[in-house]
Formats: C-alpha cells, structure tokens, sequence
C-alpha cells in the first residue's frame, strides 16, 4: 500500500482523478448556474488536490521569481495581451452599467485560474515531469499534463455541442502547453494564474459564460499551432536549459 502511494504514476493521476470526480458531480447536480454557484465549485474543486498536495503529494509550488522585469515581461507577453482585452471589456460593461455582473465574473475567472493552474501546471505538471526520464523529460511532462488539463474540458460536453467540447479541448490543450512553458520559466505561479484568469474573463462575462462558441477549421488550427509555437520558443533547447527545477522539486536535467 506505502509502496504504491510513492508511485510516481499514482502520485500524477491522483489529483487528476479527484478533480474530475469532484467537476463530473457539480456538472450532473442540481446546482444553481450562475456566477456565484460557480464559484462556490471552484473552491470545493480547489479543496481536494489542495489538500493531496498539503497531506500526501508534497509538490513545491513556485510563487516567487528571480528574472529581471525585461525577461518576465517577454515571457509573460500573452499575459499583458489578454489584460488589455480584459480591460476593454471592463470599460464597455462599465459604460454599459454592468459594474456588478463585470466584478462577479473576474472573481470567477480568478477562481478558475487559482484551481486550475494550482492542480495542472502547480501539482501535475512537475509530477509528470519527474516520472519520465532523459533529456526530453520536460517536453513529455508538458504535454501529459497539456492533455489531461485539455481533456478536463470534456466535461463542458453538459453544456455545449461535442464539436464546441472538441475544439475547446484541443485549444486549452495547446493553451496548456504554453501556461506551462510560462511556468517553468518564470518558477511562479501567480503569472499563470492571472493569465488563464484574464483568458477566461471575457468569455465568462460574456453571453456564452464561459462556454465554447464554435468556429471554424481554418482559425482553430492557426490559434492551436500558435500556442504550440509560442510554447516551444519558450522551452526550445537553449532556453530549457534555464529552467530551475529544484525549485519544483525535481533534479536538474545534465
């Protein structure tokens, strides 16, 4: 049983599994839809890889940095791009009277940002990486926990179309991989956080709160492989190298 729970697959997927459990029953319960509902979710889905982490798991989470504002301004660009959206946003709802739906809505986003980004790129992604071996480590870790940060969308399929749920997967996925990216060059977790937050805001403040609004092949597969790009760039051979992996936990790469 000790022996199991030291597993560095069982460690991985644990905290995968009780976020699921725990999303798969606030989508199926008679829950109330609506900001404030939502955001009671996230806390409760926050709670149980929270205290995996605190009681068993033991991942160090990066909150602090040690690059100059120069370099975190450049690796943290699609951060300062979405701000600006979020901005405008803000100053349409608040010429449109919507002070108090716009504030219910960041909250929310913030909330989603804190859970998912604490569990995928906090808890999951280091523990991928560590249970993988060899130079390429760090790419494989990125991608599992790109993919099942992609496939814990497949439970919005309650709420929008198959194609929507397809296309909102394959995009958090390519998403994902750059959060991730992000993450393990800045060592800190509050820029990913506010930037999945600021992704997620204007869809939640929206009409569609939230939901994926499906689009067409052509611009999906453009978005895609840009976030695939971008993330690459960021952990492409010299620069991966820079990467603190103590500060995770994790052995340095030789």
């Amino acid at each position: 049983m000790f022996t199991m729970l030291k597993n560095k697959w069982v460690q991985l997927l644990a905290p995968v599994l009780v976020l699921w459990l725990v999303l798969g029953i606030s989508k199926f319960a008679a829950s109330p839809h609506s900001i404030m509902g939502e955001t009671m979710w996230e806390v409760i889905l926050l709670a149980g890889p929270l205290l995996l982490n605190l009681g068993w798991i033991n991942q160090p989470i990066g909150l602090t940095s040690t690059l100059s504002p120069h370099k975190l301004m450049w690796i943290n660009w699609y951060g300062i791009f979405r701000a600006l959206l979020a901005i405008m946003v803000i100053v349409i709802a608040i010429r449109d009277g919507r002070v108090t739906a716009i504030l219910r809505a960041f909250v929310l986003a913030m909330f989603v940002g804190l859970t998912e980004e604490y569990v995928f790129r906090g808890m999951i992604l280091p523990l991928a990486i560590r249970a993988f071996s060899g130079k390429h480590q760090i790419f494989f870790g990125v991608m599992v926990s790109s993919i099942l940060f992609g496939s814990t969308h497949l439970f919005n399929i309650t709420q929008q179309s198959l194609l929507a749920t397809s296309e909102q997967m394959l995009s958090a996925t390519a998403i994902g991989a750059l959060l991730a990216a992000i993450y393990l060059r800045t060592g800190n977790l509050w820029f990913v956080i506010v930037t999945h937050a600021l992704q997620d805001f204007p869809g939640i403040a929206g009409p569609s709160q939230g939901m994926q609004l499906e689009m067409s092949v052509l611009p999906l597969m453009i978005i895609t492989a840009a976030f695939f790009i971008f993330a690459w760039l960021l952990l492409r051979k010299t620069k991966v190298k820079t990467v603190d992996l103590k500060r995770l936990g994790l052995t340095p790469i030789i």
